[in-house]
């Protein structure tokens, strides 16, 4: 066997033998070189099984290019949109900016919420949703589904957009 910390016939990539017949990752490896623990790592972080150039321990970026869906090894970046290799958004997948956004009929308070941009009447929408007679909650709608733009109920007018009248269920305001 050889001595711990050698390695005389150059066969440990980024490493010595340890001594049992093993190669080992030796300390001080730049980023982008695979890694067991931080102490492997010139930048003292091990993200993803490389060495990474910060902690990247924020939601929705990785340090491995196969879990950012691009890029290089070694850099903390953000996960390709709409993916979630390490399962943190529930209900939805990485915006591709950092940050989990939801799929449509989930509650939203803002457009960044959505995957689709789109936030109407507090669900996420499968679009803008605008004009008159028209919603994104079933509530509104007086039937379908959240998530889902489609015409208000005939004879409501849930949110007063017909001035004398209401919705006729076609997307259009009637004048009573």
């Amino acid at each position: 066997l050889i001595v711990n910390g050698a390695d005389p016939d150059d066969e440990c990539t980024n490493g010595n033998c340890n001594g049992s017949g093993a190669c080992v990752l030796a300390s001080n490896q730049p980023n982008g070189v695979a890694c067991i623990n931080a102490a492997q790592c010139a930048s003292g972080n091990c993200v993803d099984s490389v060495c990474c150039d910060t902690a990247c321990a924020e939601t929705c970026v990785a340090c491995s290019a196969a879990k950012k869906g691009s890029g290089s090894n070694g850099t903390c970046g953000n996960i390709k949109y709409d993916t979630d290799p390490n399962d943190e958004c529930y209900g939805g997948g990485c915006s591709g900016s950092g940050a989990c956004a939801y799929y449509n009929g989930l509650p939203c308070a803002t457009n960044t919420d959505c995957l689709s941009t789109y936030c109407v009447d507090g669900f996420c929408c499968n679009n803008h949703c605008g004009g008159t007679c028209y919603a994104c909650s079933a509530a509104k709608k007086g039937a379908g589904a959240n998530g889902a733009c489609g015409f208000i109920a005939v004879n409501t007018d849930p949110d007063n957009e017909c001035a004398s009248g209401d919705c006729n269920g076609s997307g259009v305001c009637t004048v009573l």
